[in-house]
């Protein structure tokens, strides 16, 4: 009994403490007293102030009414729940006022913190835990129970964070700074903050989990809409329902929910780790990296390429120029095509879309993977699908990476384009590569907007340089100046689309020539080659012996032949010209054709017209190789032609097969008396030479009874008659 007397005597002392602390004690008739508001103790403490103080109005609930007035001077103002005025309601004595209880009083919805504020005030209760709310109505980082004297830090949905929890009588954390651990306000919470501000009809306030991210499902309270979000809070198409449907479960596929990306990972895992200067990624509104990321405790900001990674140089100290890391000058790559088809498909919201992965540099990386269906496969350095790669899930996955993979090796466009990606530089010229990995005939610099272009190899062709605003020129067809492809081109690139181990693949030169070495990547094999790509027999050499030098007669190099002279001169000549085709031995192959105009004709062994084999394009060709194509045919002297272009051959520079045989001379007539005793030569087709001055040439059609005039010029030869011929006409 004198125990219970004692335990009796503590408690009644307690409750007198309580109630004069304004905390929780007992009135003399037994009820439970309750803390003060904010609003009480804002018009207790100015009852007891200046004069004509304005004195706060509190309505039943003791929370500040939605109007308040200044009794000296009969202004009248909307306050929000924390008591702050709301700019633009204030009126002056004899006017209307604004009725502030209703949205037309733009009065802002509640915030979570005041709604639990209002709530525990509700509760009569001993030890309820009132929280506290700042001026804008969020948690403050410091909260405190008055009932025990303990006090914590919360984040921004006032959850308690771990450890932070300090009994009365003890060094108190501070809350607001690192040393409370409080982590940066999320996209969403900061959203949610800064439309709780907004005092306006209607305004939407994003909904935040207990991470500060976006909840899948949003809704405007003003309509009743709901509709499902993505990480980033972007509106999910098709997902909104009027008030009183069914509403999606936008957690589930149905919602269409994409997957997160790589930023939105590395950003939600932060945001989890409570510790002293963590980083936290910035992402966009699709969910990629923003140009420019910065660590909050230090200050410091850094510019990132499209993977998250800091870009040498870039970081700045607090309080000094930030590089702008959206432009050039921030020394920003552009995006790769991987990166282009990642950010693209992750915008689709579908079931099982196809999202690409890129490694640091934006390239394919070479294993792909379905997340929908399991699938995986190779790819090719342009994302293309390797044929017989695919695994389905739960079996076995090729090792993509290596020959098992049949990955081919990069070409030089390839290589060259990724290199350039790594380079981190203003105005860094980045080549553009097909799906083979070829160079495109046209190329751009994305930092100048010039445009030209280029040949197979990559090198510019001169003269099709076009600046930023100007009309481009077709770089696909001749009036790009375009060569055709080199055999040795055509030969690389067709090896360079066999996905298969050890393929050989021809090394060209800048023309397109077979470079003299060629070597097999697979086998480390080396041998020397003729100017056809063809094995020069007892070169080759093994991978760790000597090699022979391929420029040089150790080589047993040949010179070049007639025809491959002439093509090589003329390879980089100028638009339309006559390119002559060589086989294997460098000799000129029975057949040649014009690749400018699709005319056609049989040369002999040294690359003389045949006259009479002309076929124009559509037509049919003569079989050059075969006794049908001439191949014994003995011209005569009106057997070369030319036109505008070419050039007479020289007087040794045939051989006694190619000297024409001897025929009867040409009678002149009156018109032409001038040269008698001398020979014409006229083009092949030629009915006869022209008889007037006036008189135009005809161009005989193979194919039709009627002759047309040709617009081909006809080139006359005056020859010095031999000796003897000289004997001849003088008989």
């Amino acid at each position: 009994m004198k125990l219970l007397h004692i335990l009796c005597f503590c408690l009644a002392v307690l409750a007198s403490t309580w109630a004069e602390t304004g905390g929780v004690g007992r009135h003399r008739n037994g009820g439970i007293k309750r803390p003060k508001t904010p609003c009480e103790r804002a018009r207790d403490a100015v009852k007891n102030g200046l004069i004509g103080a304005d004195i706060p109005t509190c309505d039943d609930d003791v929370e500040y009414t939605h109007e308040q007035c200044s009794g000296s001077t009969g202004y009248c103002w909307c306050v929000n729940s924390s008591g702050q005025k709301v700019p633009g309601t204030e009126t002056r004595p004899g006017t209307a006022r604004i009725n502030c209880a209703t949205q037309n009083g733009m009065m802002r919805p509640k915030t979570p913190c005041e709604i639990a504020r209002d709530t525990a005030m509700k509760i009569v209760r001993l030890g309820v835990y009132v929280p506290t709310c700042d001026n804008d109505g969020q948690y403050t980082p410091e909260q405190c129970r008055a009932s025990t004297g303990y006090c914590w830090c919360v984040n921004s949905s006032g959850q308690k964070i771990q450890g932070t929890e300090t009994p009365p009588g003890t060094a108190r954390i501070n809350c607001a700074t690192q040393n409370g651990m409080i982590r940066s306000k999320t996209p969403c919470e900061i959203a949610r903050d800064t439309a709780m501000k907004i005092v306006r009809l209607g305004v939407y306030v994003p909904t935040c989990d207990n991470d500060g991210q976006y909840t899948p499902e949003q809704c405007r309270a003003s309509t009743g809409y709901c509709w499902c979000v993505n990480s980033s809070g972007q509106k999910i198409q098709g997902t909104e329902t009027p008030p009183g449907t069914a509403i999606i479960n936008c957690a589930t596929q149905n919602g269409m929910m994409r997957p997160k990306t790589p930023c939105e990972i590395a950003r939600d895992t932060a945001m989890k780790i409570v510790r002293l200067g963590v980083y936290v990624p910035t992402c966009d509104n699709d969910g990629q990296y923003t140009p420019e990321q910065c660590r909050a405790s230090t200050g410091y900001c850094w510019c990132v390429n499209s993977t998250g990674q800091k870009i040498q140089g870039t970081e700045t100290p607090p309080g000094t120029a930030i590089i702008n890391c959206a432009t050039q000058n921030g020394m920003i790559r552009s995006k790769t095509p991987c990166e282009i088809a990642r950010d693209t498909a992750m915008k689709i919201v579908r079931l099982g879309v196809y999202v690409p992965t890129c490694d640091n540099d934006g390239q394919y990386t070479p294993e792909q993977c379905r997340a929908s269906t399991g699938y995986c496969w190779c790819v090719n350095s342009s994302g293309q699908k390797i044929q017989g790669t695919e695994t389905p899930p739960g079996t076995a996955i090729i090792n993509c990476a290596t020959q098992n993979g049949m990955m081919r090796p990069k070409t030089p466009c390839e290589i060259a384009r990724d290199t350039a990606m790594k380079i981190v530089r203003l105005g860094v010229y980045v080549p553009t590569c097909d799906n083979d990995g070829q160079y495109t005939p046209e190329q751009c610099r994305a930092s100048t907007g010039y445009c030209w272009c280029v040949n197979s190899s990559g090198q510019k062709i001169q003269g099709t340089e076009t600046p930023p605003g100007t009309a481009i020129i077709n770089c696909a067809t001749q009036n790009g100046m375009i060569r055709p492809k080199t055999p040795c081109e055509i030969a690389r690139d067709t090896a360079m689309e066999k996905v298969g181990l050890g393929v050989y693949v021809p090394t060209c030169d800048n023309d397109g020539q077979y470079t003299p070495e060629q070597c097999r990547a697979s086998t480390g094999y080396c041998w020397c080659v003729f100017s056809s790509g063809q094995k020069i027999p007892g070169t080759e050499t093994p991978p760790g012996t000597p090699r022979i030098n391929c420029t040089t007669q150790n080589a047993t190099i040949r010179s070049k032949t007639p025809c491959e002279r002439a093509r090589d001169d003329v390879i980089n000549g100028p638009i339309g010209a006559f390119i002559p085709t060589c086989d294997a031995a460098g000799q000129y192959t029975p057949e040649q054709c014009w690749g400018s105009t699709g005319q056609c004709w049989c040369v002999n062994s040294s690359g003389r017209k045949i006259p009479g084999t002309e076929t124009l394009p559509g037509t049919a060709r003569i079989n050059c190789s075969t006794q049908t194509g001439v191949e014994n045919y003995k011209p005569t002297r009106t057997g070369h032609s030319f036109t505008e272009n070419d050039e007479p051959p020289l007087a040794d520079s045939s051989s006694e097969e190619d000297k024409p045989e001897e025929s009867e001379p040409c009678t002149s007539t009156d018109d032409d008396s001038s040269l008698a005793g001398q020979e014409q030569v006229v083009a092949p087709g030629l009915a006869t030479p022209p008889n007037n001055a006036g008189e135009d040439p005809t161009i005989l059609d193979p194919d039709s009874d009627s002759s047309l005039p040709s617009p081909v010029t006809v080139v006359v030869l005056l020859l010095n008659p031999t000796p003897r011929q000289k004997h001849r006409r003088s008989r």
